[in-house]
């Protein structure tokens, strides 16, 4: 019942940063275009994969120490606060480096975008630390606001910022802005629920949390690269409109990967807690997640053209066949991330890395054969591929390694009743309560 409470708790929130997410992909499409929504593209993989590199896996370490108690937060944030600076000064070197020796997709852009690129980085890497914090100690409430918060102050920033402009690297600040806000909020709620100050700068945790970090760190570079490897290609051999079609659908179908995040924020702190006495709590996650990405994408699949041509605006309609070859990766991706954090949560995020590695290496030999004769097409396959062997890969560990039966992930019909009941329960509860405030007025 606990584990159904809080992920009711959560879905709330995801609901409402989906349809944030949407707006902002739908205001950048509609007010950019598919040039300068290609060009948005580049400034956000160029600084998420500067994050990835400079950040060496700190965000994941941070949550991992702090929720399972073996530091304290006044320990842990220093780390977290030293992590960001020497992020922020690794990619401003890297930028002014790319820069100065104008790489091929440099012309593609300008300096403005990097310039905001750079602060972007210590940001979000900050945001993506604070929201692993607040599901790694629980705090399931303030981790689904802290997102609201950045996509609702990102999509007010686009629309004010590039309403008039149509200028791709004012986009940026939007991002920055979002990011910015967030992690005052979650900090904000750290320091009222939880002893942070005064701050306790230790080498034994900044080396723990680092330690910790570089063992997700590939994980989390090689999963980049299998979402991202595509729009690398394209940003050197396409055009800016080819990257806008692309990034635009990834961008788009990736909205499912909100259901599984739902039940992966709930799961990392029982994991941690070591409050799983055996799989089947985790296994019964996953066919949730199925199910769940299942509905959805058929509801995408079945009505993408005006989906589309809504959301991003007619000249985005190439994306169509783009999402339809994607969807079946997508799903896949979905429950595998579910194993993912419980790999993480048991203390064995290299079997992450493994898996993402080996998809990453079928991504790159795919797209090198699929990607020039049939373009983003062939990108969308590639990516699609690399998406099933890394779901793949860690089936094969759950079941060899671990021992446990593959039965436990074949999707039931019961799951279907189970979903249907906690939807029900939820508005029972949302009914009683209104009643119980009618009573006492």
């Amino acid at each position: 019942m606990a584990l159904l409470r809080d992920i009711l708790t959560t879905t709330s929130g995801r609901i409402i940063s989906l349809l944030l997410g949407i707006g902002i992909a739908s205001a950048s499409a509609w007010l950019l275009g598919p040039d300068g929504r290609g060009e948005l593209a580049i400034y956000l993989v160029f600084g998420t994969l500067l994050v990835i590199l400079t950040s060496s896996g700190v965000e994941m370490g941070v949550g991992y120490y702090a929720g399972s108690s073996k530091y304290e937060l006044a320990r842990v944030l220093p780390v977290l606060l030293f992590s960001a600076t020497v992020s922020l000064v690794i990619s401003a070197l890297l930028a002014g480096s790319l820069w100065i020796y104008q790489p091929e997709f440099i012309h593609k852009i300008n300096g403005l975008g990097i310039l905001f690129v750079v602060f972007f980085v210590p940001m979000m890497l900050l945001s993506q630390s604070m929201q692993w914090l607040h599901s790694s100690l629980g705090d399931l409430k303030s981790y689904a606001i802290g997102q609201i918060v950045n996509a609702a102050v990102c999509l007010l920033g686009i629309l004010i910022l590039c309403w008039n402009t149509r200028q791709a690297e004012y986009g940026m600040i939007a991002y920055v802005m979002g990011s910015i806000f967030a992690v005052s909020y979650m900090l904000w709620i750290l320091t009222r629920k939880h002893s942070v100050f005064p701050f306790a700068f230790s080498w034994r945790c900044l080396k723990d949390i680092y330690s910790y970090g570089f063992r997700y760190f590939f994980a989390r570079m090689a999963q980049f690269l299998n979402v991202q490897v595509a729009t690398f290609v394209i940003t050197f051999i396409g055009t800016k409109e080819q990257i806008g079609i692309f990034s635009a659908s990834i961008g788009l179908i990736s909205r499912l990967t909100i259901l599984s995040e739902i039940l992966n924020a709930v799961l990392l702190s029982r994991v941690l807690k070591q409050q799983l006495t055996s799989v089947a709590l985790v296994a019964k996650a996953v066919r949730m997640t199925f199910w769940l990405t299942f509905f959805a994408g058929g509801i995408i699949a079945i009505f993408c053209k005006p989906m589309v041509a809504l959301v991003l605006s007619p000249d985005f309609l190439p994306a169509v066949p783009v999402i339809w070859i994607l969807l079946p990766g997508v799903i896949i991706r979905c429950c595998a991330k579910t194993l993912e954090v419980y790999f993480n949560g048991i203390g064995r995020p290299g079997v992450n890395s493994v898996g993402i590695v080996c998809a990453v290496i079928t991504n790159i030999i795919l797209m090198y054969h699929l990607i020039l004769p049939y373009g983003v097409r062939g990108a969308a396959i590639a990516a699609a591929c690399g998406y099933v062997v890394d779901g793949i890969i860690l089936i094969l560990y759950y079941k060899f390694a671990l021992k446990n039966s593959l039965l436990l992930l074949v999707p039931m019909f019961s799951d279907i009743t189970n979903i249907y009941l906690i939807i029900i329960r939820k508005r029972r509860d949302i009914q009683l309560k209104k009643a119980e405030c009618e009573t006492l007025e």
